[in-house]
C-alpha cells in the first residue's frame, strides 16, 4: 500500500517474516517515500506515523459531528400527560412486574428451605414483596417513556 505495488498473499512461520522484514527494510532505513506522487519530498517513519494518526483522528471528529448532527436535526417529540389506554398500560405492566416478583421470590424460597416454618414463608413474602416493589416502580418508570 505504501508504494502502490500489487500484494501477493503466501504462508509462511513468523521467523520467514522477520528475516523478510530485515531484507527489504534495514534497520538503518529512516525514510519512507510519499504515497501520492505529487509530493515528492521523503517523509520520516515518525512523521508518517504522525501523519496517520492525524488522519485518523480528523476521521472520528468528522464522524462524531456527523451523529451530533444527525442528532440535532431530529424532532423533538412533544412532551404532554400521557392518554388513558397509555396509562392503563404502564400501570398493568407495573402490577405484573410485581406479582412475578412475588411469585419468583416465594419459589426460590420454597426451593431453598422447603417453607416447613412460618418464619421461611415471612422471610419469602418479605423479600418478594420487596423486590415486587422495586420491580413494579422499574416497569412504571420504563412505560411513561415515550
Amino acid at each position: 500500500m505504501l508504494f502502490d505495488m500489487p500484494v501477493r498473499s503466501v504462508i509462511c512461520v513468523p521467523n520467514q517474516v522477520n528475516e523478510a522484514i530485515a531484507k527489504f527494510y534495514p534497520k538503518d532505513a529512516k525514510q519512507f517515500i510519499a504515497r501520492d506522487g505529487a509530493n515528492s519530498n521523503a517523509m520520516s517513519a515518525a512523521e508518517a506515523l504522525e501523519h496517520a494518526a492525524r488522519d485518523r483522528k480528523a476521521s472520528r471528529l468528522s464522524r462524531k459531528k456527523e451523529k451530533e448532527k444527525a442528532k440535532a436535526e431530529k424532532p423533538a417529540e412533544p412532551v404532554g400527560p400521557l392518554s388513558e389506554e397509555a396509562e392503563k398500560q404502564r400501570m398493568n405492566s407495573a402490577i405484573v412486574a410485581f406479582n412475578l416478583s412475588v411469585m419468583a421470590c416465594m419459589g426460590v424460597t420454597y426451593l431453598k428451605t422447603g417453607m416447613t416454618t412460618g418464619a421461611s414463608v415471612a422471610l419469602g413474602a418479605g423479600t418478594g414483596i420487596l423486590l415486587g416493589a422495586v420491580a413494579a416502580g422499574v416497569a412504571y418508570k420504563f412505560f411513561s417513556r415515550r
